[in-house]
């Protein structure tokens, strides 16, 4: 419990410096779980080649950018788009080691383009980098880990997983050392963890999330790890005999983040029913036709029934895009918090700490979420939600919201 209150007031003190620091450092911030036309559709990483070289791996879907004819001299029917990139990178003291801005200039003839930035980064560094990118009025923010501390971290490989923590089903695992000339790796197979509870249960606070492990596999490149179904829905760990390396990830269906199936449609209804409302749900021979009925008992109105479960269920497919870890994104807190009660108006950042504030910041009834990076295991870690009873009459009245 002193832990727990430690952190506590580390969050309030991270609060109070958020509110009195410049505007401009939560600039990107805010865009981070931005959806919609306004984002870029992008993927960002990181790989290091040596003991002071790194690489930024930048790739643009360019379908959404806005292209214009930035040169009319030129007799050309071709159009362009310019992409504003700037890069700061932070040690796990949030102190800035260094910052790169870079202009480009996309034809508008290809669908995806990308590009690697070379990056001097030491040897030991650990820490993370802060992407924005701005094209016209679209935009794209993320925070990257990196771990140039040690040699087994997941920047130190090359393999064929989507957002460092996906792999679909029927896809076979491809992973391979930059450097090191590794044999064999040892899978071991966990049950995603319990979805996320409500903010105010908080004896979650003095517990660790713990996982339950299923199986151990050992694979190699005549011997590899194909995803399948028996393998669906589980969180896979990868180490070398009994060394952990920075790698995990999930495997999900090939059509995640989306959902596909009416039985999918049930579990995060969770977050807005009572437990016999729930149970009433998971119980039903026809999900599809007990979560619209559902919706329409509760609004009334069939085409704002309809609205508002587009709503929700858009909200589970951003929640799986910005928050998948050790489980599909839906079911971790910052998911839970983001289905109910959406995009936050200002989110702060450091190594340690996420900090989103529904609001304004000087208004009297704003609400802070507190989420912390918390370790698992030697090479797994998830954010999670500091919870306070102080959360319950606002979080019922944000539950409702969906009711009506």
């Amino acid at each position: 419990m002193k832990k727990n209150l430690i952190l506590f007031f580390i969050c309030l003190l991270l609060l109070y410096s958020c509110k009195t620091s410049n505007i401009s450092s939560s600039f990107a911030f805010k865009e981070i779980y931005q959806s919609g036309s306004n984002s870029i559709n992008a993927n960002v990483s990181f790989s290091h080649v040596n003991d002071s070289t790194s690489f930024f791996y930048l790739q643009l879907d360019t379908t959404n950018l806005h292209f214009t004819n930035t040169n009319t001299s030129l007799n050309t029917i071709n159009e362009y788009a310019n992409i504003e990139c700037k890069i700061e990178i932070f040690d796990t003291l949030d102190k800035i080691l260094t910052y790169k801005n870079f202009n480009f200039e996309i034809i508008d003839t290809i669908n995806s383009w990308d590009t690697l930035i070379k990056l001097k980064i030491n040897n030991d560094f650990k820490g993370y980098c802060k992407v924005y990118l701005r094209s016209n009025n679209n935009s794209f923010a993320k925070f990257i880990d990196i771990d140039k501390s040690n040699l087994y971290s997941n920047e130190w490989f090359q393999t064929n997983l989507k957002n460092n923590h996906l792999l679909f089903s029927g896809d076979t695992l491809e992973i391979k050392h930059l450097i090191k000339n590794i044999d064999s790796f040892k899978c071991i197979v966990y049950k995603f963890p319990p979805i996320a509870a409500p903010p105010f249960a908080v004896e979650l606070n003095n517990k660790n999330i713990e996982l339950s492990k299923i199986k151990e596999l050992q694979i190699s490149a005549t011997k590899p790890l194909v995803a399948n179904m028996d393998l669906i829905n589980t969180l896979v760990s990868i180490n070398i005999d009994t060394t952990p390396t920075g790698i995990y990830f999930i495997i999900v269906p090939e059509y995640f983040p989306e959902i596909k199936y009416q039985e999918e449609l049930i579990p995060p209804m969770r977050y807005i029913t009572s437990e016999t409302e729930f149970n009433k749900l998971k119980n039903s021979n026809n999900p599809k036709k007990a979560v619209d009925s559902f919706w329409l008992a509760q609004i009334g109105d069939i085409q704002r029934a309809t609205e508002i479960i587009k709503k929700y269920y858009l909200r589970v497919i951003n929640a799986n895009r910005y928050f998948t870890d050790i489980q599909p994104g839906w079911q971790t807190d910052r998911g839970l918090v983001y289905i109910v009660q959406g995009q936050p108006n200002y989110i702060y950042r450091t190594y340690n700490t996420e900090v989103w504030l529904y609001g304004s910041r000087d208004e009297m009834y704003s609400k802070s979420y507190y989420f912390y990076r918390t370790k698992i295991s030697n090479n797994i870690f998830t954010w999670k939600l500091f919870r306070s009873l102080d959360y319950k009459p606002f979080w019922f009245h944000n539950v409702n919201l969906w009711r009506k």
